[in-house]
């Protein structure tokens, strides 16, 4: 498990933007994970809020 989860950080680290930093994230998780479901929230610290 160790080494998949380096392998999606570094094709995440690669993705030139980050909505497809993002999608490459949630969906390499789901599979890695075997779920049907992956969020990723973003913290707005200064608002005090989740996107």
């Amino acid at each position: 498990m160790l080494t998949r989860l380096r392998e999606i950080v570094e094709k995440v680290a690669s993705a030139p933007r980050l909505n497809e930093a993002l999608n490459i994230l949630v969906t390499d998780i789901c599979l890695a994970m075997d779920t049907e479901v992956c969020s990723v929230y973003l913290a707005d610290h200064d608002r005090r809020c989740y996107y």
